[in-house]
């Protein structure tokens, strides 16, 4: 027991009971805070990315399919 009280002490997984994959993430992310931060960040600034980007797509097919309209009704 003393064990894992110096294990989670330490925001390690304790071994007392099976970890599940949540808890294991959860103590990995508490003991590497930074990384963890910096590795958010990178993955908020791509989905971001490909919405901004699928976001212009649109406006540009639009703006196509706009233009294609308007010299069809007047040659």
């Amino acid at each position: 027991m003393a064990k894992d009280i110096d294990r989670h002490l330490r925001n390690e997984p304790i071994t007392a009971r099976p970890p599940s994959t949540a808890y294991k993430l959860q103590k990995f992310v508490r003991r590497n805070k930074a990384m963890a931060a910096a590795a958010a960040a990178v993955a908020s600034v791509l989905v971001l990315g490909v919405i901004i980007s699928t976001w212009q797509a649109i406006r540009a097919t639009r703006a196509q399919h706009q233009a294609l309209d308007a010299q069809q009704k007047h040659p």
